[in-house]
């Protein structure tokens, strides 16, 4: 992915560092909040090792693990560290580690649905008092976290043992 934008630099677009930029937020964003949904419904059903661990913060530094990060901007494909969860301290464990699991596609889809709202409304209310570089930078933003998060999603839902 980054390397098809930092190619279009060479190729005279002039707003590709922009879309670099963009993009890298995008992912910070979009890892941040699913590995931090995922230890939230955790500490909601009772575990408190995501918590005791930091891993309740919105800060990205708690969240990326370098490789899967650098991954992810690169290729497009890559991972986060995962949050600590503790199964015992659920009151049904098959339950509480399937909705714990399922927290994260679902923080996912709802950030696609939330910037795909967001942006119709800045189109349809907006629009016209908008320059053409702010309008590229709005559509190219939600554009980056509407599909990226919904190619989040369903990586996640495969039914992989380790995803």
């Amino acid at each position: 992915m980054l390397f098809d934008l930092i190619q279009s630099i060479f190729h005279g677009n002039q707003y590709a560092i922009i879309s670099i930029l963009l993009y890298v937020i995008v992912v910070l964003i979009s890892l941040t909040v699913h590995e931090c949904a995922h230890g939230y419904v955790a500490y909601r059903l009772g575990d408190p090792t995501a918590k005791s661990r930091n891993r309740l913060s919105l800060n990205p530094k708690e969240h990326l693990d370098p490789v899967g990060t650098l991954m992810m901007l690169l290729f497009g494909w890559g991972w986060a560290k995962p949050v600590p969860v503790n199964p015992a301290y659920f009151k049904n464990r098959k339950l509480g580690m399937a909705l714990t699991a399922f927290a994260g596609p679902v923080s996912n889809l709802l950030m696609s649905f939330f910037g795909l709202f967001i942006f119709r409304l800045i189109a349809t209310f907006l629009a016209v008092s908008l320059n053409f570089a702010m309008s590229f930078v709005i559509s190219e933003f939600f554009s980056y976290l509407c599909l990226l998060n919904v190619m989040l999603a369903i990586f996640n839902l495969l039914p992989v043992p380790p995803l």
